[in-house]
């Protein structure tokens, strides 16, 4: 009676042990910018609802940046120039838009763009344009 073999072979292990440590290995390295990126729509959501209806985009900018303050998000990777604001269907939104680029190995890098949009109660200005 002949047995038959059932498993993995070493090679089918090895394989998958890489693509498995190849993914964690990713995921290791998005996971924090995707984590930032969340502290900046909090920060955006924050300082929207504390807006007033005759606000400019400058103090959107100036409470945002307070915002970030709170939040445990690096300042160096959002600039306020990277928050605008924008009319879709004539209601006006605080939209914030950046990327970012993360080395990953070798010469290979990931580039995530991220954007944001939240309503705004404020005034177009403008600076907004």
């Amino acid at each position: 009676m002949r047995h038959q073999q059932q498993g993995l072979s070493f090679i089918s292990f090895l394989l998958v042990a890489a693509a498995a440590i190849f993914t964690i290995y990713v995921g290791a390295r998005l996971l924090p910018s995707y984590l930032e990126y969340y502290g900046f729509a909090k920060a955006l959501e924050s300082s929207a609802d504390a807006g007033e209806a005759a606000d400019t985009l400058a103090a959107a900018r100036q409470r945002f940046a307070r915002s970030i303050d709170s939040q445990y998000v690096g300042d160096n990777t959002v600039q306020l120039t990277d928050l605008s604001v924008s009319r879709d269907g004539g209601a006006p939104r605080l939209v914030l838009t950046y990327d970012k680029q993360i080395h990953m190995f070798y010469n290979i890098d990931a580039l995530l763009h991220f954007q944001k949009s939240v309503p705004f109660h404020g005034t177009i200005d403008s600076e907004a344009q």
